[in-house]
Protein backbone atom coordinates (compact mmCIF):
# COMPACT_ATOMS: atom_id res chain seq x y z
CA UNK A 1 0.00 0.00 0.00
CA UNK A 2 1.45 3.28 -0.85
CA UNK A 3 2.06 6.01 1.75
CA UNK A 4 2.71 9.63 1.17
CA UNK A 5 4.60 11.80 2.27
CA UNK A 6 6.35 15.12 1.39
CA UNK A 7 9.14 17.84 3.02
CA UNK A 8 8.96 21.42 1.96
CA UNK A 9 12.10 23.35 1.72
CA UNK A 10 10.15 25.85 4.22
CA UNK A 11 7.12 26.18 6.20
CA UNK A 12 6.79 29.61 6.14
CA UNK A 13 8.69 32.86 4.92
CA UNK A 14 7.74 36.35 3.11
CA UNK A 15 6.27 36.66 -0.10
CA UNK A 16 7.76 36.13 -2.57
CA UNK A 17 7.80 32.73 -1.18
CA UNK A 18 9.59 29.81 -2.73
CA UNK A 19 8.76 25.95 -1.59
CA UNK A 20 10.49 23.12 -3.21
CA UNK A 21 8.77 20.07 -1.88
CA UNK A 22 10.69 16.93 -2.13
CA UNK A 23 8.17 13.22 -2.17
CA UNK A 24 9.66 10.83 -0.07
CA UNK A 25 6.43 8.39 -0.48
CA UNK A 26 6.92 4.86 -0.13
CA UNK A 27 4.94 1.97 -1.50
CA UNK A 28 4.85 2.71 -4.61
CA UNK A 29 5.02 0.85 -7.89
CA UNK A 30 4.35 2.75 -11.06
CA UNK A 31 2.84 5.57 -8.91
CA UNK A 32 1.13 8.66 -9.93
CA UNK A 33 1.59 12.02 -8.09
CA UNK A 34 -0.93 14.68 -7.79
CA UNK A 35 -0.21 18.00 -6.23
CA UNK A 36 -2.47 20.81 -4.87
CA UNK A 37 -0.52 23.85 -3.83
CA UNK A 38 -3.68 25.43 -2.62
CA UNK A 39 -3.04 28.63 -4.61
CA UNK A 40 -4.85 27.11 -7.77
CA UNK A 41 -2.34 25.69 -8.64
CA UNK A 42 -0.96 21.58 -9.24
CA UNK A 43 1.36 19.73 -10.90
CA UNK A 44 1.74 15.79 -11.57
CA UNK A 45 5.42 15.89 -11.07
CA UNK A 46 7.99 13.26 -8.64
CA UNK A 47 8.97 16.21 -6.59
CA UNK A 48 7.52 19.79 -7.06
CA UNK A 49 8.12 23.57 -6.36
CA UNK A 50 5.97 26.85 -6.16
CA UNK A 51 6.35 30.45 -5.67
CA UNK A 52 3.78 32.13 -3.22
CA UNK A 53 3.43 35.89 -4.59
CA UNK A 54 0.57 36.65 -2.29
CA UNK A 55 0.15 36.51 1.21
CA UNK A 56 -1.76 33.68 2.74
CA UNK A 57 -2.00 29.91 4.65
CA UNK A 58 -2.14 27.11 1.82
CA UNK A 59 -2.79 23.83 2.00
CA UNK A 60 -0.81 22.29 -0.05
CA UNK A 61 -1.53 18.15 -0.47
CA UNK A 62 0.10 15.41 -2.58
CA UNK A 63 -1.90 11.81 -3.27
CA UNK A 64 -0.05 9.39 -4.55
CA UNK A 65 -1.65 6.24 -5.88
CA UNK A 66 -0.24 3.24 -6.98
CA UNK A 67 -0.55 0.83 -10.06
CA UNK A 68 -3.57 -1.52 -8.31
CA UNK A 69 -5.27 1.89 -7.74
CA UNK A 70 -4.76 2.43 -4.26
CA UNK A 71 -3.94 5.99 -2.27
CA UNK A 72 -2.58 7.59 0.24
CA UNK A 73 -2.72 11.38 0.68
CA UNK A 74 0.06 13.64 2.73
CA UNK A 75 -0.63 17.45 3.79
CA UNK A 76 1.24 20.53 5.09
CA UNK A 77 0.50 24.39 5.32
CA UNK A 78 2.32 26.79 4.42
CA UNK A 79 2.35 30.06 5.71
CA UNK A 80 3.04 33.07 3.14
CA UNK A 81 3.55 36.40 4.84
CA UNK A 82 2.73 39.18 2.70
CA UNK A 83 5.97 41.81 2.49
CA UNK A 84 5.68 45.43 2.93
CA UNK A 85 6.84 47.46 -0.05
CA UNK A 86 9.11 50.14 0.19
CA UNK A 87 9.07 53.59 -1.46
CA UNK A 88 10.80 56.35 -0.71
CA UNK A 89 11.96 59.92 -2.17
CA UNK A 90 14.25 63.02 -1.49
CA UNK A 91 13.61 66.81 -1.48
CA UNK A 92 16.92 68.86 -2.41
CA UNK A 93 19.05 66.31 -2.68
CA UNK A 94 22.23 67.94 -3.77
CA UNK A 95 23.84 71.51 -1.69
CA UNK A 96 27.04 72.51 0.17
CA UNK A 97 27.98 71.00 3.43
CA UNK A 98 25.70 71.23 5.82
CA UNK A 99 22.49 71.03 3.85
CA UNK A 100 19.15 69.30 5.03
CA UNK A 101 17.54 66.93 2.77
CA UNK A 102 13.79 66.16 3.23
CA UNK A 103 13.29 62.34 3.26
CA UNK A 104 9.60 60.88 2.85
CA UNK A 105 8.67 56.99 3.24
CA UNK A 106 5.43 56.51 1.23
CA UNK A 107 5.63 52.37 1.92
CA UNK A 108 3.16 50.02 1.70
CA UNK A 109 1.90 47.21 3.95
CA UNK A 110 5.01 48.71 6.65
CA UNK A 111 4.85 48.71 10.30
CA UNK A 112 7.82 50.75 10.64
CA UNK A 113 10.80 51.80 8.61
CA UNK A 114 14.71 52.88 8.81
CA UNK A 115 16.19 55.22 6.73
CA UNK A 116 20.45 54.40 6.53
CA UNK A 117 21.26 58.07 5.34
CA UNK A 118 24.55 56.84 3.88
CA UNK A 119 26.84 58.83 6.15
CA UNK A 120 27.15 56.40 8.84
CA UNK A 121 23.57 57.17 10.16
CA UNK A 122 20.05 55.96 10.18
CA UNK A 123 16.93 57.08 11.60
CA UNK A 124 13.58 55.09 12.43
CA UNK A 125 11.28 58.18 11.45
CA UNK A 126 9.12 58.10 8.34
CA UNK A 127 9.89 61.18 7.39
CA UNK A 128 13.05 63.54 8.46
CA UNK A 129 14.66 66.08 7.23
CA UNK A 130 18.81 65.18 8.04
CA UNK A 131 21.77 67.01 7.70
CA UNK A 132 25.12 66.11 5.61
CA UNK A 133 27.86 67.89 7.27
CA UNK A 134 31.15 67.03 5.02
CA UNK A 135 30.80 67.07 0.97
CA UNK A 136 30.58 63.82 -0.33
CA UNK A 137 28.64 61.52 -2.66
CA UNK A 138 25.65 59.53 -0.67
CA UNK A 139 23.67 56.88 -1.29
CA UNK A 140 20.78 56.70 0.84
CA UNK A 141 18.26 53.41 0.87
CA UNK A 142 15.17 53.01 3.25
CA UNK A 143 14.16 49.65 4.88
CA UNK A 144 10.02 48.55 5.40
CA UNK A 145 9.54 46.46 7.87
CA UNK A 146 5.86 44.41 8.14
CA UNK A 147 4.38 43.04 11.30
CA UNK A 148 5.57 39.30 10.51
CA UNK A 149 9.01 40.60 10.20
CA UNK A 150 9.53 40.71 6.15
CA UNK A 151 11.37 43.23 4.66
CA UNK A 152 11.74 45.11 1.80
CA UNK A 153 14.61 47.73 0.54
CA UNK A 154 14.42 50.75 -2.02
CA UNK A 155 17.66 52.88 -2.88
CA UNK A 156 16.99 56.00 -3.79
CA UNK A 157 17.27 56.27 -7.89
CA UNK A 158 19.79 59.84 -7.41
CA UNK A 159 22.37 59.83 -4.74
CA UNK A 160 23.04 63.00 -2.50
CA UNK A 161 25.66 64.97 -3.77
CA UNK A 162 26.77 67.48 -1.11
CA UNK A 163 29.57 69.92 -1.72
CA UNK A 164 32.46 71.38 0.01
CA UNK A 165 31.51 74.87 1.05
CA UNK A 166 33.62 77.94 -0.69
CA UNK A 167 36.57 79.02 1.55
CA UNK A 168 36.83 82.64 0.99
CA UNK A 169 40.45 84.15 0.15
Amino acid sequence: TPSAGFAPSVLTGCTPLNVNFNNNSTGLDNPSYFWNFGNGMQSTNLNADITYLQGGVFNVSLVVINSEGCSDTAAVAITANTSPVAQASAIDSSGCENTTVTFNSSSLLSTGVMWNFGDGTTSASANIQHSYTAAGTYYPYLIAFSASGCTDTMYLSSPVQIYANPVAA
